[in-house]
């Protein structure tokens, strides 16, 4: 990188024969191990057969029924689900206003740890945004474990900070001694009224452990994945204690990693967890449900919110909203935002280009590293062939100066 560069263009020419196996790339953007990724190729989504408009973000129909992606999101589709894939929902949240709302007047204490990626969201009104969080490092992995956190108003980012590793990247399963970070609205003014977004962009080898805030009205998004399970988490909790939740999900999904074999509750509608790594699913009876998790250690999901209770509970978008990690995610789904291209075929390679905005780039000793990333290609047995991959850089002439 001889010179400060604005933009980054890369076409990809490549096969990928795997059904299920997405591939990444991404430029460095922090000093520590972190890079900025878009998708290169989704074979979810390449399969995907509905008539779409739009050109970035892409809106899939199953049913044809809007012309234009500004009529669909000005006329909110009741009753139905609609998927993102490679697009924030923080973009969906930008009228919500909640009536009669005050602000609290007393701190907000969450301390349920949370494993791993949380996102949540928050309301407020005439008040500061204020919070600090604490991260504990779990060290079962032989890595480095960073928090980032960048809290988003739609899709701008207003707020961010880092949590850095606890200064032991092995594996040896020492707790971490907890990390702490604060957060708050720069000022003078008070912030924008209206709902913000968290996300704590954190490995599975990290906690969660402690959230402290001025607001009230707090909700996460799933998957959450609450460990406050003595049994497997000795260094991390002192007992197990049981997880409550309340939801506004239809169902609610349960799977456990170890041997946290327990009942779980929505709405008074019991499931067992018999087995590790096989989910369950409990309907949820109707309205904003209590979730009871004995146990904890319990990865939840389902499509709608969580909170930890009714007051806490809001909804942050009038959209029923279901995040599509997978081709099974398709079929619960009416319609799917996604930024996401589909690439051309140019006899038997696929050809994809993606476009990326450098300003972030970190730059080091005159490179830039960029990284391609294929998760689970290994550990499935797969292949992905690369035939080329051009880049091109750009700057601002002299003229343009």
């Amino acid at each position: 990188m001889p010179f400060r560069f604005e933009r980054g263009k890369v076409r990809v020419t490549y096969k990928n024969p795997a059904p299920e196996q997405a591939l990444q790339l991404g430029y460095r953007d922090q000093a520590q191990w972190h890079y900025n990724r878009k998708l290169v190729d989704s074979p979810v989504m390449n399969r995907l057969t509905w008539s779409s408009i739009g050109g970035g973000p892409y809106l899939y129909q199953k049913e044809p029924e809007f012309d234009s992606l500004e009529s669909f999101l000005q006329n909110s589709p009741e009753n139905k689900v609609i998927g993102t894939y490679d697009y924030d929902p923080a973009a969906l949240t930008q009228n919500v206003r909640l009536p009669d709302y005050r602000p609290a007047l007393k701190e907000t204490v969450i301390d349920t740890p949370l494993r791993g990626r949380t996102v949540m969201y928050v309301y407020l009104d005439n008040e500061p945004f204020k919070m600090k969080l604490t991260k504990r490092d779990l060290n079962w992995y032989a890595d480095p474990d960073v928090m980032n956190i960048k809290v988003y108003k739609q899709q701008d980012v207003v707020l961010e900070a880092t949590i850095d590793d606890d200064g032991n990247d092995t594996d040896n399963r020492r707790v971490g001694l907890p990390q702490e970070v604060e957060l708050a609205n720069p000022g003078p003014g008070l912030p924008e009224a209206g709902v913000y977004k968290i996300v704590i962009d954190a490995p599975g080898d990290t906690a969660l452990t402690r959230l402290e805030t001025n607001l009230h009205k707090i909700v996460f998004e799933g998957p959450i994945y609450p460990v406050a399970n003595k049994e497997v988490y000795g260094g991390l909790v002192e007992q197990t204690k049981p997880t409550n939740l309340v939801t506004d999900a239809p169902a609610v999904s349960f799977v456990t990693y170890h041997q946290a074999l327990q009942d779980v509750t929505v709405g008074g509608q019991m499931v067992n967890i018999n087995q590790p790594q096989q989910a369950v699913k409990a309907a949820n009876p109707g309205g904003q449900a209590a979730v009871t998790i004995p146990k904890s250690d319990v990865v939840v999901n389902g499509i709608g919110y969580f909170a930890f209770t009714p007051e806490q509970f809001f909804t942050p978008t009038p959209y029923k909203i279901l995040p599509i990690r997978d081709a099974k995610d398709l079929e619960q789904v009416d319609y799917v935002l996604t930024n996401y291209q589909k690439p051309r075929q140019e006899g038997e390679w696929l050809v994809a280009e993606r476009e990326f905005d450098l300003s972030d780039a970190v730059i080091q000793k005159g490179k830039l590293s960029w990284l391609i990333s294929a998760p689970g290609l290994k550990e499935n047995n797969r292949t992905i062939e690369i035939k080329s991959i051009e880049m091109t850089l750009t700057k601002k002439g002299w003229w343009g100066r």
